[in-house]
């Protein structure tokens, strides 16, 4: 047993760069879909917020399950 713990564990990363890139941003998006849906209340930009976080959950959701799929 003591031979497990001595060795080093390596960890390869097999995300690859579009998918990380895409993850990213999709993050951004949401993140300022949210903003602006509550910073902007009673005006249009409250709309345009709540669509923007949708579609960032919906490209972050569908993102992960690529990776996963792809890299699982």
């Amino acid at each position: 047993m003591s031979r497990r713990r001595n060795r080093q564990t390596e960890l390869v990363e097999l995300t690859s760069k579009p998918l990380k890139l895409q993850s990213a941003l999709s993050g951004l998006l949401l993140l300022v879909g949210i903003v602006l849906m509550f910073g902007a209340k009673g005006s249009a930009a409250s709309g345009v917020g709540a669509l923007l976080a949708v579609v960032g959950f919906l490209w972050s959701t569908i993102t992960r399950i690529r990776i996963w799929w792809n890299h699982g």
